[in-house]
């Protein structure tokens, strides 16, 4: 076997080690919101995985760091090896024909470690494995929970929204 072939070899397969790195993190995403929506109760159409979008200049991701986008645009991949995405909670009346509507966005990041995964949320890290996610699903309704029930009286004192630096509200 010539060098070229060794080379070319090792490249193969670091290219499929991205690729099913990829599709898991695509897979646990996909769970992770099957296990919002049965947490919450809420219809699919409800919690929508957004896309990144096609516009945002390239140099404009790359300032954040961002190595790439999947072809789906729903993960973008960061230097750290974290895949981040963003659900969408509907929160209005879709029987109600509202201008933008009212929803939470919430962003967040995750990597692969092993058998477990590491999600950050703003500056929190919390691990979990596919076997804990409606654990994790509680988690994070716990913590938008807190953040609803905070935001209003915080904006009466003046004080800053709460620091969760994954959420974000339209109404």
């Amino acid at each position: 076997m010539t060098k070229y072939s060794e080379l070319l070899n090792k490249s193969k397969k670091n290219l499929n080690q991205f690729e099913v790195y990829e599709e898991e993190s695509h897979q646990l995403i996909s769970s992770i919101r099957s296990a919002l929506i049965e947490y919450l109760n809420c219809p699919e159409e409800r919690l929508v995985w957004l896309q990144f979008s096609s516009e945002e200049p390239e140099l404009s991701r790359k300032a954040k760091d961002v190595i790439e986008l999947s072809s789906d645009r729903k993960m973008s991949l960061y230097e750290d090896a974290f895949y981040g995405f963003q659900f969408r909670i509907l929160l209005y009346d879709p029987n109600v024909v509202v201008a933008g509507g009212n929803y939470l966005n919430l962003s967040i990041l995750i990597k692969k470690e092993e058998s477990k995964f590491t999600v950050k949320l703003g500056n929190e890290l919390k691990k979990f494995d596919n076997n804990q996610l409606y654990n994790f699903a509680e988690y994070l309704v716990s913590k938008i929970d807190d953040y609803l029930d905070n935001e209003f009286h915080s904006f009466l004192r003046g004080v800053e929204k709460q620091p969760l630096g994954f959420i974000t509200t339209r109404n």
